[in-house]
């Protein structure tokens, strides 16, 4: 095993050479369980590489296809490539193909092959006394660093910048596969960038209806500012709506005012949170106070959805952003100050937006 210490995170590889297919079964499995116990003392926030020869062939079958595709080097899979392949391959489209697969049409059953997360959670402290909201936890901070890891090419990507020329319900939802080990430690298997939310069972309609439902809340819908004034007035005596319907474009503006980029220069630019913590809301300008309406807007509509980052105390993982992060600043010290009293905070938004101030935009958006 060779550790090789990086700036924000240390990398572990591991060389291997498995068993030939020729060996005996015991003999792969000893080198598995060989293998396990080599990575269980490796630290959790360290990346693991195992590199070497697997002697392992996965073929074109149908059930490899969402592991390798369709275009394998190999027709059929050896034994090696079978090896343990119900205990690495735990996602349900790939389980439900087993003879021995179970139904599970109740979401609070704990039965079948595919449950609920809330029935796994009651099987584990009732029948198993397990401290889920320690394992809850592990959850929250695998899922944390898992985002991070992503977050400049997914913010940044040429699909963002080409497609988004605003901020206006800019959101992405992803299904993040995590598969727990014997201590209950959790790893990361994958993330969809396109979750399904396919329907096809009571448990399924249970499950993913209030997840669609809580989504689309969060995410809000405020009718873009393209009608007509007719139209407008018309749609306001019809639905019996007193306040304007349409949202106002400068809610969402990506342009910043010098003063807005001075102060954010300044900010990204410290070292310590001491020197934020305190200062970063003493004057809040434009862009500031845009950015905590649609913080709070957004806190208010979660439904089951449970935020994990930022909070009081996920400034540490601060360090994991590949450069300082702005915004990070200014939510972090906004739930220090209001966390545990958000009525005073939405106050203090409240008072400014009466002044408009989170209406004054750049002249080039004025001209826009």
């Amino acid at each position: 095993m060779l550790t090789i210490e990086a700036q924000w995170f240390d990398i572990s590889f591991l060389n291997v050479h498995a068993p030939t297919e020729d060996k005996s079964q015991d003999e792969k499995e000893t080198f598995y369980e060989q293998l396990e116990s080599l990575q269980k003392p490796i630290p959790s926030d360290r990346i693991q590489i195992v590199l070497g020869y697997l002697n392992a062939k996965v073929g074109k079958e149908t059930m490899f296809r969402q592991v390798a595709g369709k275009y394998s080097l190999h027709d059929e899979t050896n034994d090696n490539g079978h090896i343990k392949k119900y205990v690495h391959l735990t996602n349900y489209s790939i389980n439900r193909l087993s003879s021995r697969y179970t139904e599970n049409e109740d979401a609070d059953a704990c039965q079948g092959h595919k449950w609920t997360l809330r029935s796994l959670w009651t099987y584990m402290e009732k029948g198993r006394k397990i401290d889920v909201k320690k394992l809850w936890k592990s959850l929250e901070d695998l899922v944390v660093k898992t985002v991070i890891s992503g977050e400049s090419p997914m913010a940044m990507s040429q699909m963002c910048s080409s497609n988004l020329c605003n901020r206006y319900n800019a959101y992405e939802l992803f299904g993040i596969d995590v598969l727990f080990d014997e201590y209950l430690k959790p790893w990361i298997l994958e993330v969809n960038i396109s979750p399904s939310l396919h329907s096809s069972s009571p448990l399924d309609l249970a499950v993913k209806g209030p997840l669609v439902k809580d989504l689309m809340n969060m995410a809000g819908y405020h009718i873009p500012n393209k009608m007509s004034h007719s139209t407008h007035n018309y749609l306001l005596k019809v639905l019996g709506v007193k306040s304007i319907l349409c949202y106002d474009k400068r809610l969402y503006t990506l342009n910043l005012s010098a003063k807005e980029k001075e102060k954010e220069e300044y900010y990204t630019n410290i070292e310590s949170r001491e020197e934020y913590i305190d200062s970063i809301l003493d004057d809040l300008l434009p862009d500031n106070i845009r950015h905590l309406i649609v913080y709070e807007d957004e806190i208010t509509q979660v439904g089951s959805f449970q935020k994990v980052f930022p909070t009081t105390s996920s400034s540490k993982y601060h360090k994991y952003f590949d450069s300082s992060r702005y915004y990070n600043m200014l939510l972090d010290a906004w739930e220090c100050k209001y966390s545990n009293n958000r009525g005073e905070g939405t106050a203090v938004l409240e008072k400014l937006c009466q002044l408009k101030i989170h209406l004054e935009v750049p002249d080039i958006d004025e001209e826009e």
